[in-house]
């Protein structure tokens, strides 16, 4: 009976000692996504995911300083965090899209999938319609910890215009449509910036790289 009860211990310690599977991270089954669309002005328009082992995806379109797809890579930690925060709002409860009863207003998309179910929650003005504060400040957070501003910011500020040899006709009409409103509005003159910058889009031809 002794030597059973032994080697009943000794099985036992040797079965605590065995490797355990490590267990899935929260982030493990993750992705995160911002998108900043256009407004009627200078918003910066671009793309970032972040999966859950860390991998950043960006895509600029305009007023941004980086153009094209751009890629990094963030600690894992990170991205728990950030899906923590996720909960800590209560995003999952949220409503799919908070739209306010106004024009010109970019749009932000933030979606969540986790295990292969996605929440979308789309913001228009979405602080006019009920949406909490908290969902702002996600949106900011996604940026700050993917990094985004390193190809948005140029000398870390915001973009209003690029080169003009190697501009896109339509941000400059926007540009020197928003201009001439200014100057226009510190004269005391009213004008149509739309109209204007219409105009300036069909007229301007970009140049090309000589």
């Amino acid at each position: 009976m002794k030597l059973f009860t032994m080697m009943l211990a000794v099985v036992g310690a040797l079965a605590a000692c065995a490797p355990v599977d490590a267990q899935p991270q929260a982030s493990d089954n993750v992705t995160i996504t911002l998108a900043r669309s256009a407004c009627f002005g200078f918003c910066p328009i671009y793309r970032v995911s972040i999966d859950g082992a860390g991998n950043v995806t960006y895509n600029g379109e305009r007023f941004v300083n980086v153009r094209g797809e751009q890629r990094a890579r963030i600690p894992a930690s990170a991205v728990q965090a950030l899906v923590r925060r996720f909960d800590a709002i209560g995003f999952t409860r949220l409503r799919d899209q908070y739209r306010a009863s106004v024009t010109d207003l970019p749009t932000y998309t933030v979606s969540l999938t986790r295990n292969g179910v996605t929440k979308t929650v789309v913001d228009y003005g979405g602080t006019g319609a009920g949406m909490p504060e908290s969902v702002r400040a996600l949106q900011d957070e996604i940026d700050r910890v993917a990094g985004t501003s390193r190809w948005v910011l140029r000398d870390g500020q915001p973009v209003l215009i690029r080169p003009l040899l190697y501009g896109d006709r339509h941000e400059l009409a926007a540009a020197l449509a928003f201009q001439l409103v200014d100057m226009c509005a510190a004269a005391g003159e009213a004008i149509d910036g739309k109209e204007h910058a219409a105009a300036l889009t069909n007229t301007w031809e970009p140049q090309t790289r000589k």
